[in-house]
């Protein structure tokens, strides 16, 4: 028992005393009946503290699995909205789509329930992802991609390279719990633009952007998934989610 369980029994025992004591010279009822309900109280509390606490400490890991659950299914719709838009586009084929949404599916099955409590470290979310996203200006405008993460001592330092267009990012970043955010460049017509990009780690292979340029107006996303090494291989030798 511990030191607080051990001081509101006693209180208990003590009310419960009083409430004998003004019974037995007759006192105000008020009185009596006042200390007999704290001290019934108190010795309730004592006794099933520990199952109240442990009942509110369930409840709030199924609260945790419910928005874990809801935050991978949305990660995988956006994840096919983007993939199936490119197969219309001619940009990717209909094999490729079915087989990066297979592995999509396993690693959003596979997230942990406890994901936004995790605190995450710079050298966990370092790797090579395969990126599905959509443009600030057109939501309606989908890309396809691939995003390098490598840690800079306390940094991280990022180099996104865009499918259909062969456009290059290049961004520094933070890790803060379950959030990374990165200002990143890139040329545009000639010029050099910046942005900033905030994803939320929903675990340890899965990244979900939002993210906007300077003059954009508007936020776009990007749904990520890390590549196993197999696929990091193909990826050193120059294969991309459009080749496959």
């Amino acid at each position: 028992m511990s030191l607080v369980d051990r001081i509101a029994l006693s209180m208990g025992a003590l009310a419960l005393l009083i409430a004998a004591v003004l019974a037995l010279l007759e006192r105000s009822s008020t009185a009596v009946w006042f200390f007999l309900i704290a001290a019934v109280a108190l010795i309730v509390i004592v006794r099933f503290g520990d199952r109240i606490q442990r009942l509110h400490l369930s409840q709030k890991g199924l609260d945790i699995d419910l928005k874990a659950a809801e935050k991978a299914a949305e990660w995988l719709e956006f994840s096919e909205a983007g993939l199936r838009e490119q197969a219309s586009l001619g940009n990717l084929d209909d094999d490729v789509v079915e087989q990066e949404l297979s592995r999509r599916r396993q690693v959003a099955t596979g997230l942990h329930p406890d994901g936004s409590t995790t605190e995450y470290a710079v050298h966990d979310i370092v790797g090579i992802y395969s990126t599905v996203g959509h443009n600030p200006d057109d939501e309606a405008e989908s890309y396809v991609g691939t995003l390098a993460i490598r840690e800079d001592a306390q940094l991280l330092n990022a180099v996104w390279e865009i499918g259909s267009t062969g456009q290059r990012h290049e961004g520094v970043g933070l890790i803060k719990g379950t959030s990374v955010a990165f200002l990143f460049r890139y040329a545009d017509n000639g010029d050099v633009d910046h942005g900033v990009v905030l994803y939320e780690i929903l675990g340890k292979d899965v990244l979900r952007g939002r993210w906007t340029g300077f003059d954009a107006g508007n936020s776009g996303f990007e749904e990520c998934r890390r590549l196993d090494l197999d696929e990091v291989e193909a990826f050193r030798q120059g294969v991309r989610l459009s080749e496959e």
